[in-house]
């Protein structure tokens, strides 16, 4: 085996008779200097592990979030440009100004800063196809689709106006 003589016998006791208890204290020290010394640098190994992977993992959640926010300007174009069709329906104008996917968030609330829901509007909306898929694609609770007008009219005028729509609907997520 590792340590004994071909008669089975501990090398350690040995070498222990031979040259005297010294040796025996030497060698635990040396043993336990070595045995302490490898797990420190195990230790060392496995706690810069994870502070690379925690770096790592911070890094990914900032670029989720960074995409997370983008996502949210795309679904909040793509509900504005739904709305603003129903709200230019519903008031029959006949100056009608169209709106593109290829405009920003920023470009969509400007030009549909005049636009107020009423409740009406709303109800009608939320049963509409395409705003329920945005909002599930924006993980908006189904509870809270039920009483979103009440929670979104911040300044309770009876109306949402743009910013109240997607301040509120940001704040609905998840």
């Amino acid at each position: 085996s590792d340590c004994n003589d071909v008669e089975g016998y501990p090398i350690f006791i040995l070498v222990t008779r031979r040259y005297g208890w010294y040796f025996a204290v030497v060698y635990c020290l040396v043993v336990m200097f070595m045995m302490f010394g490898l797990f420190n640098v195990i230790v060392a190994i496995f706690v810069e592990n994870v502070i690379a992977a925690a770096k790592s993992s911070e890094q990914l959640m900032r670029k989720q979030r960074l995409r997370d926010q983008a996502y949210l300007a795309d679904k909040m174009v793509e509900l504005l440009m739904v709305v603003w069709d129903a709200y230019q329906r519903e008031r029959k104008r006949s100056d009608h100004i169209p709106i593109t996917q290829k405009m920003t968030l920023e470009e969509l609330v400007e030009l549909s800063a005049p636009m107020e829901i009423d409740r009406m509007l709303w109800n009608k909306l939320r049963h509409d196809e395409k705003v329920k898929a945005i909002f599930h694609d924006l993980d908006v609770a189904e509870e809270d689709q039920y009483k979103m007008f009440d929670t979104l009219d911040v300044d309770l005028s009876g109306t949402i106006d743009v910013g109240e729509l997607c301040e509120g609907i940001a704040k609905l997520r998840g």
